[in-house]
């Protein structure tokens, strides 16, 4: 999957306007392979992509790998279960971010509908 670079929100991180466009895609084609299916299945994949940018702490990561997890039916009850391994192992600032996100991304949405 690659982040819309057009979208500030959307970077994957904040330098990424001063990485040369080559070094850039190198890295979108890595990670967008590293997201493909393989051994592990892409819903599998999304899952440990929410979990670790909570953990990283990486906002617009995690916004993007949310939306995504959203997008492919991935229920809030289960993002809840993935958030929870991240705190598991990130603490209280991963846990916070979570609370964050999941009040902008998830219930907003869930009010929408």
């Amino acid at each position: 999957m690659k982040a819309d670079m057009s979208v500030p929100d959307e970077a994957c991180c904040a330098h990424a306007s001063a990485a040369p466009d080559i070094a850039l895609g190198m890295f979108e084609d890595f990670f967008g392979a590293a997201l493909a299916p393989g051994a592990l299945d892409v819903t599998t994949k999304e899952f440990i992509a929410v979990a670790l940018s909570l953990a990283v702490h990486c906002v617009p990561c995690a916004r993007i790998h949310i939306r995504k997890a959203m997008s492919m039916g991935i229920s809030a009850a289960e993002l809840d279960e993935a958030a929870a391994i991240a705190v598991g192992f990130a603490g209280c600032r991963a846990m916070m971010l979570w609370r964050e996100l999941r009040k902008e991304l998830i219930e907003e949405a869930e009010t929408e509908s």
